[in-house]
């Protein structure tokens, strides 16, 4: 059964995805009566011709707009604008929805007030290196994201559309301007599953966090780096406890001896590192008995100190070339 639905899904060079993302449409308990992708590849998308004729069959009207060489935000920007209905559905080509997502998210649209259900998603994680990726970045609960989401057109009108000329960062900061405006929401009660960390490496997770950093800093709904100040917290106590006595004698006017000062503060600085960014944030996330491992332990601590690192360079880097 067909509804009233735009779904919009932005798309670059990740076909395959694409077309699984597409196949599993068909098993949907209702169908969006209107399907847009927006194609910014390097080469031509061509789409399968039995989804075609899925479409065809079930009178749903399907589109492809190709843009080259724009962000995911100006995509989604062209969907709205080319979309015939007043409610819009977003997923991404690495998101995959159960059967049942538009049903629930539609029917919780149906008897309230909201205008915006809000997308839920979980981030998938089956081997030791994706278990690792998770707990230190986006955690093993479920997060409020863009994809997911079913918006009255309304919206957009209020809060307007994305920014479309950021690489990353753009849903976020829409979304924080739909709660500026209070746009009544409520929060979608059907998970869909991000499945991008397939095989992905920890370089290649570096890279992207180091990239998003670098894109999204500036944006108005960022928090600024807490790594930074805590780096740059921990330097100056280092310093100041490298010369603890010059300061006790100009303080307090005498010699206060500690013996391995310096130690003991960088010692202290790890240890607290080491229990927030490995085993308290972790644990916040829904890591729970994987920390038991120390392989896990280890593996947490390395990679989020490199990710710590790319986010604190990539802020750093942003701000000279803005100044430049």
């Amino acid at each position: 059964m067909n509804q009233p639905i735009t779904l919009i899904i932005p798309h670059q060079n990740q076909r395959n995805l694409l077309v699984s993302l597409l196949g599993s449409i068909p098993a949907w308990t209702i169908l969006p009566d209107e399907i847009i992708i927006v194609d910014s590849s390097y080469q031509r998308l061509e789409c399968e011709e039995n989804f075609l004729f899925f479409c065809n069959q079930k009178n749903i009207s399907f589109q492809i707009i190709e843009k080259k060489s724009i962000f995911p935000g100006h995509a989604r920007n062209l969907g709205i604008q080319s979309s015939k209905n007043d409610l819009i559905a977003f997923l991404d080509v690495q998101t995959v929805p159960s059967k049942f997502w538009l049903q629930i998210t539609f029917e919780q649209f149906k008897p309230s007030d909201a205008i915006f259900v809000r997308g839920s998603t979980l981030y998938a994680a089956e081997t030791v290196k994706e278990k690792i990726i998770v707990a230190a970045t986006f955690g093993f609960k479920a997060l409020k994201t863009l994809p997911g989401s079913l918006i009255h057109k309304k919206v957009f009108f209020k809060c307007g559309l994305f920014i479309d000329n950021v690489r990353a960062g753009e849903d976020g900061d829409w979304m924080s301007r739909s709660l500026l405006h209070k746009i009544p929401l409520v929060e979608s009660a059907e998970k869909i599953t991000y499945v991008g960390l397939k095989n992905i490496s920890f370089t290649d997770i570096i890279k992207k966090w180091y990239r998003n950093y670098k894109y999204t800093h500036h944006l108005p709904f960022f928090q600024k780096h807490k790594e930074l100040y805590f780096y740059l917290g921990s330097i100056l106590i280092i310093i100041a406890a490298q010369n603890w006595n010059w300061i006790a004698v100009a303080i307090a006017g005498g010699d206060v001896f500690i013996p391995h000062i310096t130690k003991i503060i960088a010692l202290s600085i790890l240890i607290l590192y080491f229990v927030t960014r490995v085993i308290f944030l972790p644990i916040k996330k829904g890591a729970g008995l994987l920390l038991i491992n120390p392989v896990f332990l280890v593996g947490i601590f390395f990679l989020s100190t490199l990710l710590d690192f790319a986010k604190i360079s990539a802020f750093v880097n942003g701000n000279i070339s803005k100044k430049l």
